[in-house]
This record gives structure tokens, sequence and C-alpha cells, in this order.
């Protein structure tokens, strides 16, 4: 079943556990009941908050627009900053990949999934194919990106962000890295790696 992206949240859902069971997607019954309860119960509210943030920094922007203005002819309307979702330990990112697959569509760039790891697993090139046949959508790292790095010698999403941009990796300019509303969520983190991801959440703000 190919979805289109206005299908409803619980029938995307619905449909991606079905093709995962029957492709016998390389991942834990126990991981995919997790990713699925995290994002019904929670995606509304963060995606709400990170959307009144983006709808802040485009106004902030047009009233910026507006006083440099001194010419006659109108200036277009500032273009929306996507927002950037980072799934934090990620694991084989199906948490982050669900989230894609629930907000935006073609050509909406609304939202960039960043799914950051020390190494990624050979089952996470399976399962984002898995999950692009039922969400076509999804496709390509402006979408969705897997950022191999260690949690614990990080000192700032922005310095990540920032150092795929330079070498090309990250579609964004690292000047603008700071303008993205962000949400950082980890299913996986675990004892110390729950205190770093708070603290690079908090440095997200």
């Amino acid at each position: 079943t190919i979805l289109r992206p206005s299908t409803p949240t619980k029938l995307k859902i619905h449909a991606i556990v079905h093709h995962l069971a029957l492709h016998n997607a390389p991942v834990d019954v126990k991981e995919v009941c997790e990713s699925v309860e995290f994002v019904l119960r929670t995606r509304k509210r963060l995606w709400g908050a990170a959307v009144q943030q983006q709808r802040k920094k485009q106004q902030q922007q047009q009233r910026k627009g507006e006083t440099n203005n001194d010419s006659v002819d109108e200036e277009p309307a500032p273009t929306a900053t996507p927002i950037q979702l980072f799934d934090v330990c990620c694991g084989h990112g199906l948490t982050g990949m669900l989230f894609a697959c629930c907000y935006g569509g073609d050509g909406d760039k609304s939202l960039q999934v960043r799914l950051v790891d020390r190494q990624e697993p050979p089952a996470h090139a399976t399962l984002r194919n898995l999950l692009q046949q039922v969400c076509p959508w999804i496709a390509g790292n402006d979408r969705i990106m897997y950022c191999q790095a260690d949690i614990q010698s990080l000192t700032s999403l922005t310095e990540l962000t920032n150092t795929m941009a330079s070498s090309g990796a990250e579609p964004t300019t690292p000047s603008n890295n700071d303008d993205h509303p962000r949400i950082v969520i980890s299913t996986h983190a675990c004892g110390s790696l729950t205190d770093r991801v708070l603290v690079l959440a908090v440095g997200a703000r």
C-alpha cells in the first residue's frame, strides 16, 4: 500500500506496521511497539510547540524585512524555516523515521529528521527502504539523514549540523543552523546517556 501525505496518522502507522510485519523487517517487535507508542503519545505536543516556534521566527523575519525595506518594490514573504527533529541514541532510527512519515509530504520540506548514534546499524537502510515503499515522501537526505557521532563528546547539536554542513552532507548552511526550531527525542538512551541527551536538548532551545 502506497499512502498519501494527507492520510490520517493512525492509518499511516497501521499501514507501516503491517508492511514491516509482511516483509519480516529486521527490527524487534518491542522496538516497533515502543516507537509507535512514543509517536502516538507525543506527536501533537512536540510538533505543536515546534510549529509555534517556527511561526514566531517567521513573524520576526517578516518584521525585520519590513523595517529594513526602503524600496518601493514588494519583498517576497519569508519562507518558514524547516523544523529539525533529532532522534538521539536512535539505534535503527525507527522513531525519528515514523515522525517523518507522519509530517510533511511531496515538496514539503517542513521537517528534517536527523538520526544520531555512534554507528549506523546495517538494518537501518532496510527499514528506511521499507518505510519509503509506504511513505515515498520521506526519500532523500533533505528529509532523513543518519549522523554518526558520539554524543558523549558532542558539545551541542549545532556543532553536529555545522560539521555536516561544512562537509557538504547537511543541506543547510552553518550560519543558518541556529534558525531551525528543534525537537529532540530519545527512546533508547539509558543511564548516563539520558543525562547527556537532556544537556543537548536544553542547549538546543
